[in-house]
């Protein structure tokens, strides 16, 4: 969408599954971050000012502010200028045996847990993942898969999977200061093998004054017409002298 003249992308995304599948989920992300024309081309003038990178907007890339989250939102009332979202499955996993990790969550350690989250591991350690120029919020609740149902319990099937921070919600902005976090956290609703999660959001957008800038664009214009004009004369004049001409 295009709000004023600034591009937001909102991509809900279920990534592949497994305990062990770290780089089927990198793949995935980064066939949808590069996949192109994802949507359609921008022939309007005024909605290109609101791309960057030279896009135009076809691309998730191309939008000044992207979130990632997964599956699609849970409806919820929004507020003037606050993006708010309930959200599903990015699948990442904690790379730790599932009784230390229910012990940290025993013991309210998501700080010591989430140094064993993959998705923090690949943000801090893989300079080719295509999620390492967004950011998260603090992981300040116990991990939201994988509970039995109607369950405060983790897993007991025969399975007992480890508990992990599967549902997150991360965010990319051109400039980061015109992003603020109001919220992250989840949601006690027990009847699915997750807990969802929420994350709000209070954006900047611009608006371009377009009266002004078509006249800073000809003040421009005009003014590199006369220094292109001053620098090929100084380049005839040096070909003069040194007789090329």
């Amino acid at each position: 969408m295009v709000v004023d003249d600034s591009s937001v992308c909102f991509i809900n995304v279920h990534l592949a599954a497994g305990q062990r599948h770290v780089r089927q989920r990198n793949s995935d992300i980064a066939a949808i971050l590069e996949e192109r024309s994802v949507f359609p081309q921008s022939e309007a003038l005024d909605e290109s000012l609101a791309y960057v990178g030279g896009g135009d907007g076809s691309m998730v890339l191309d939008h000044e502010i992207v979130f990632v989250s997964p599956l699609p939102p849970y409806s919820s009332t929004p507020s003037d200028n606050v993006c708010s979202q309930l959200n599903g499955d990015m699948n990442y996993r904690i790379d730790q045996r599932r009784d230390v990790v229910v012990s940290h969550v025993r013991s309210n350690d998501y700080h010591g847990l989430a140094q064993h989250d993959q998705l923090n591991k690949e943000m801090k350690l893989n300079a080719g993942f295509r999620l390492r120029a967004f950011v998260e919020g603090p992981l300040a609740f116990p991990p939201t898969y994988k509970y039995d149902r109607r369950s405060n319990e983790y897993d007991t099937s025969e399975k007992r999977r480890c508990p992990a921070w599967c549902d997150r919600v991360l965010w990319r902005a051109r400039d980061p200061q015109r992003v603020a976090q109001l919220h992250y956290a989840r949601y006690e609703v027990d009847v699915s093998d997750h807990r969802p999660i929420s994350a709000g959001f209070r954006m900047t957008v611009k608006s371009v004054v377009h009266d002004a800038r078509a006249a800073a664009l000809r003040e421009v214009q005009g003014a590199w017409a006369e220094h292109e004009k001053e620098l090929l004369e100084s380049v005839r004049a040096f070909y003069v002298a040194h007789l090329v001409i």
